[in-house]
């Protein structure tokens, strides 16, 4: 039957969803067998579990994603979160950086079964404690960062973009920022630069901490003053308008 709507129109029926039972069935096969096709399991000949597979693709049945998650006692969220932008939560989109890194976990999640949760960086454990989170990407920490101390204390594992070493279910991957610097520096000398200012947040994350470092480590081993300006607030629109400071406050920086 069809449903006639307020508007006179009517809406098309809506196919009963295919069960495995349904799939059993139409092959001739019990749902045991048709299960253990599927699921790529069991001691079954070639032509029997090409048969189900066969057979379950013609007809369109699709998995029960929730009951299967159940069975397996996981919810396959994943959480995202930046801790740097606590109080614009959602300016990191604007940085390429950490668009990109956004986009390819979702993608990489997405691939292997798993879905994105975009965190606010605001967000502590007592508005993301029920959310079934099998596991949180932490961006960028910052030192000491309270969300990856609560994620862990929750046994929640935490992945991130930086070094968070010596925590017990951590996991991490980092970039040499301190090379990354140097090299940029020399670069940027070989061209003529004297004066090379640094521009950055006041921010506490490891990467910023680390380049502020190597700037200074860097200007002191070739005897030139230090010029760092910092932009007001996170995002592109602050940082553009440090640059135009740097540029043109007193004692301009050349680079």
């Amino acid at each position: 039957m069809t449903e006639a709507s307020s508007s006179g129109h009517t809406s098309p029926p809506t196919l009963p969803r295919v069960r495995l039972v349904d799939v059993a069935r139409e092959s001739g096969l019990s749902k045991t067998t048709v299960s253990a096709a599927l699921n790529g399991t069991g001691r079954l000949s070639p032509a029997v579990r090409e048969k189900a597979i066969a057979t379950a693709r013609r007809m369109g049945y699709r998995p029960n994603a929730t009951a299967r998650q159940l069975r397996a006692g996981r919810a396959r969220l994943i959480g995202y979160v930046v801790g740097e932008f606590a109080e614009t939560p959602w300016t990191f989109l604007e940085s390429p950086y950490f668009a990109k890194l956004t986009g390819a976990t979702a993608a990489t999640a997405l691939r292997r079964g798993y879905a994105v949760v975009l965190l606010p960086a605001g967000s502590l454990q007592d508005e993301w404690a029920d959310l079934p989170l099998d596991a949180v990407v932490v961006a960028d920490p910052v030192a000491d960062d309270r969300i990856v101390e609560e994620l862990l204390a929750a046994r929640i594992p935490v992945f991130s973009d930086r070094s968070v070493a010596g925590r017990p279910g951590a996991h991490w991957v980092d970039v040499d920022a301190a090379a990354a610097v140097r090299e940029a520096l020399d670069h940027l000398a070989e061209q003529g630069a004297r004066r090379p200012a640094l521009v950055q947040p006041d921010s506490t994350t490891r990467f910023h901490t680390g380049v502020l470092a190597a700037y200074r480590h860097w200007c002191a081993a070739h005897g030139l003053p230090e010029r760092v300006v910092r932009a007001e607030a996170a995002g592109n629109g602050p940082v553009v308008r440090a640059v135009e400071t740097a540029l043109a406050g007193p004692g301009p920086g050349s680079a």
